[in-house]
């Protein structure tokens, strides 16, 4: 890895460490192991992209990483070799859609990096706990700080594409016009709406929407989580 290579998520440090522990292998060479490119081995190690469900079930197959310990960090880095054990740790790994989108929380409603949707792995466990379903998630990141403390820059969302009707108080992914933007929801009297940003100061105001161009909105989902870097 290069000296100065910036490691963006800790999923990305997470399989940065794996590589560490069995002996630092240069890319090229750890990558046959697992069946990927090393450009791919790259991008996930530095957290530019999300290991699909494929690739997670190959860190576990092949190097015995418990997968649930390298999507979350919670418990052991290394899984039992029980059959039984590895046949059940396989079963909570389900794809679910991940939208390398850079959604805005910052001033200019603006989207940025957009690409193709593509499939990550994610623990049952979690989304179970989080009360989704894997076809009705969305996986999306945050560029801004508008949405600070609740969803800070660069943060992981989880967004539940089943909600699409406005609560009051609630955070949701709206497309306005084409752009894409997490905001709070105020429901106005008159029938229009506001959205507001968690943060405080005047680089933060809040959003009138009329009633007339309410229904101009698509909700794309409620934000039900957000993981942030550290």
């Amino acid at each position: 890895m290069a000296r100065d290579e910036k490691i963006k998520t800790d999923l990305g440090q997470r399989l940065r460490d794996i590589r560490a522990h069995f002996g630092d292998p240069d890319r090229e060479v750890f990558c046959q192991r697992l069946g990927i490119s090393k450009g791919s081995l790259g991008n996930y190690e530095r957290g530019d992209r999300i290991p699909d469900s494929l690739v997670l079930q190959a860190y576990r197959r092949e190097l015995g990483v418990d997968a649930n310990w390298l999507l979350t960090g919670e418990g052991e880095p290394f899984a039992s070799t029980n059959h039984s054990l590895n046949a059940k740790l396989s079963e909570e790994i389900v794809d679910v859609q991940f939208q390398d989108l850079r959604v805005s929380a910052g001033p200019g409603l603006t989207v940025i990096d957009e690409r193709s949707a593509e499939m990550i792995g994610m623990s049952r466990r979690i989304l179970n706990e989080l009360g989704l379903s894997p076809l009705q998630t969305l996986i999306m990141m945050v560029d801004g700080d508008s949405m600070s403390p609740s969803i800070t820059d660069g943060a992981v969302i989880f967004v539940n594409r089943n909600e699409q009707y406005m609560r009051e108080g609630r955070v949701y992914v709206l497309s306005l016009a084409g752009d894409l933007v997490v905001k709070r929801i105020q429901l106005d009297l008159d029938g229009g709406i506001t959205l507001l940003s968690d943060a405080d100061g005047p680089a933060f105001p809040p959003r009138r929407i009329d009633p007339v161009d309410v229904e101009r909105i698509k909700v794309v989902g409620r934000v039900v989580c957000a993981m942030s870097p550290i």
